[in-house]
């Protein structure tokens, strides 16, 4: 076999369906390499931390001990850079979703990364991303988190959320049971 770059494609079962996760890093990888890639116990860890006490708990201590001070948070297409970054966007979470609970649903660790697949619900009592509080409830929206993890702490973070069905929840856009009702075809 040469040492060319050799391309995989991983498929997780998550729920009952499955996710392609497309192309990955290439298989032949050096030796330095190898060495580099945190012990996957460990990014699992990590990844469940990330849920359990930062989402979750906002644990400030936990914020230190586990991400990286050039943290970057890409969320949605936007950038929220350095762990100061992070502390600003729990505190906002929290201040808006004081209940918020994050509920792990699959995890997968991938050399230094770690995928999960999580839902979150909570009640928005208090000002989120400058929506005044409506006292509305948010249940079971599904999100990824994947996390990039290095020197044992969680350096990146890529989240796509479902901010389409959040802002539904939460009454900001009309669902669907509020749409007026289609026409009728013209004959």
């Amino acid at each position: 076999m040469s040492n060319a770059a050799v391309s995989r494609r991983a498929t997780f079962r998550l729920g009952g369906g499955i996710l392609a996760a497309g192309l990955l890093a290439p298989t032949v990888r050096s030796a330095a390499a190898q060495e580099a890639s945190p012990e996957a116990s460990v990014v699992e860890a990590l990844g469940r931390r990330y849920i359990e006490d930062l989402l979750n708990k906002a644990d400030q201590a936990s914020v230190d001990e586990i991400i990286a001070e050039d943290f970057v948070l890409h969320l949605n297409g936007s950038d929220i850079p350095t762990r100061e970054g992070f502390r600003g966007f729990l505190a906002g979470l929290h201040g808006g979703f004081p209940d918020v609970n994050y509920e792990i649903q699959d995890l997968a660790v991938d050399r230094d990364k770690a995928i999960v697949r999580w839902v979150v619900s909570g009640t928005q009592e208090g000002v989120f991303n400058g929506i005044p509080a409506t006292g509305l409830p948010i249940a079971n929206v599904p999100g990824i988190s994947w996390l990039r993890i290095a020197d044992g702490q969680i350096a990146e973070a890529w989240v796509v959320v479902d901010t389409l069905g959040l802002l539904t929840q939460i009454g900001v856009i009309p669902g669907p049971e509020s749409a007026p009702p289609a026409a009728s075809p013209v004959s």
